[in-house]
């Protein structure tokens, strides 16, 4: 459920702007984009292992939000 009321949705609303905020109605998302800012992190976002999600979950996550490479 997208909202300014999630912290990630409120920030990208405050520093990008509300085309940017809601991850499932971005157009220039790709799946690799994706994936190296959930293992690299970005700005407050930080980096999420292996560990804590795997490459397999991450490749699910990457195929929802990211366009075709």
């Amino acid at each position: 459920m997208a909202g300014v009321e999630h912290p990630g949705t409120f920030q990208l609303n405050a520093t990008r702007g509300a085309d940017y905020a809601v991850l499932e109605a971005r157009e220039d998302l790709t799946a690799d984009y994706v994936k190296y800012i959930v293992r690299n992190g970005l700005n407050g976002m930080p980096p999420f292992k292996p560990t804590v999600i795997t490459d397999s979950e991450l490749d699910e996550l990457a195929g929802y939000l990211g366009k075709a490479d």
